[in-house]
């Protein structure tokens, strides 16, 4: 609760969950416990998950409680990233590398966080850590280097 409320409080938090029963038991009891921040949850099944994207892009929320649906294709600013259960067969070193991928995607704003909330350390989590660590260098390569890809 506390690393939600820090991160809600300057930023847009999509929190990913392993599947849609355990996205929706977490955002209930999240909804529960801090009833003032505004949050939803969506997935594969949601029949309003594009009305929600939407409202997502425009930062009508604080926290989204997602499953893998929200990993590709959305790319917003101002934004952290909590994996709850990283150490989930669902999640793949490439599917952690994208979803991580969606932390501060735009605009100015490029401190955004990304959490792996784990009960094992995997080699997926492993391997995407170093990925995610060898772009960001070269990334700070580029910008040093003032490389610019168009």
């Amino acid at each position: 609760m506390r690393l939600l409320l820090k991160l809600c409080a300057s930023q847009l938090v999509l929190v990913f969950c392993p599947s849609i029963q355990y996205n929706h038991q977490l955002y209930c009891y999240v909804r529960q416990h801090l009833p003032t921040i505004e949050m939803t949850e969506v997935s594969s099944i949601d029949e309003q998950r594009k009305e929600k994207v939407i409202k997502l892009r425009k930062h009508h929320y604080q926290i989204i409680f997602t499953t893998t649906i929200l990993e590709r294709g959305v790319t917003i600013d101002n934004v952290s990233i909590v994996i709850v259960g990283a150490n989930h067969e669902i999640f793949s070193k490439s599917a952690l590398v994208q979803i991580a991928g969606r932390a501060d995607r735009k605009g100015k704003m490029k401190n955004g966080e990304v959490y792996f909330l784990l009960s094992d350390y995997t080699p997926a989590i492993r391997h995407a850590c170093q990925e995610i660590a060898a772009m960001n260098r070269l990334a700070k390569k580029w910008l040093a280097d003032e490389v610019y890809l168009v």
